[in-house]
């Protein structure tokens, strides 16, 4: 049977500095599955359809926040940007999972535009 993770999605929240680290604040976070062995674009596909995000919007950045320390407790930031930042964050959730349940991921969305060029040229 394959690995599940569960994770708090923190949708276009800040970062700041609390008693062990890094932390996200905002809107209350979203739950979500992710199974063992998702690559990049698999958790941006989820993260998608869990956000319900809309045809004009994206996902940005996609930040971990990573376990750095036991004790005391602390946490730091992992960009993720491809498969190898997911890998690592897996990895370092199967070292800490005895201690920390949850997964936390910060999901910063942009909308976009799509520009259409309507200058014509005649052919003769």
């Amino acid at each position: 049977m394959d690995r599940r993770y569960c994770a708090f999605l923190y949708r276009d929240g800040n970062i700041c500095q609390g008693s062990n680290g890094v932390a996200f604040e905002g809107q209350p976070p979203l739950g979500v599955i992710i199974r063992e062995g998702i690559n990049f674009e698999g958790l941006k596909q989820l993260i998608i359809q869990k956000l319900c995000l809309g045809d004009s919007e994206e996902v940005d950045k996609i930040i971990y926040r990573m376990p750095v320390s036991l004790s005391p407790l602390l946490y730091g930031v992992l960009y993720l940007q491809n498969d190898e930042h997911v890998e690592m964050m897996m990895m370092t959730h199967n070292v800490y999972a005895t201690v920390i349940n949850v997964m936390e991921l910060l999901v910063e969305t942009r909308a976009f535009r799509f520009q259409v060029d309507l200058n014509i040229e005649e052919i003769y």
